[in-house]
């Protein structure tokens, strides 16, 4: 089940959108270990909109929070910050984290 903007429209929305959270995963990998030293994954579908559960915002898989986790199990980075700038990114906020 998906919000009205978010619409499984194609054969290939599924994986796109796990490329897309393997690609922002293995950047914050390699960025956390220093084989780079900073990055910035420009990927569609987007992911920081999806909840747990749920996708929502044309958003399948909330990329961020997976990188984020993989962090933690891989590297066991204890304390991981997640800044979201967009200014205006209010439309599809979720009490239970997006």
């Amino acid at each position: 089940q998906v919000d009205n903007d978010t619409i499984w429209n194609e054969t290939h929305t599924s994986t796109a959108s796990r490329l897309a959270a393997g690609s922002v995963t293995e950047l914050a990998l390699r960025v956390a270990k220093g084989e780079l030293k900073n990055g910035f994954a420009v990927v569609r579908p987007p992911g920081h909109h999806a909840a747990r559960s749920t996708p929502l915002g044309f958003c399948f898989f909330n990329s961020v929070a997976i990188a984020a986790k993989q962090l933690q199990h891989k590297l066991s980075i204890s304390k991981i910050l997640i800044v979201d700038w967009v200014r205006d990114d209010r439309h599809h906020w979720s009490p239970h984290g997006s």
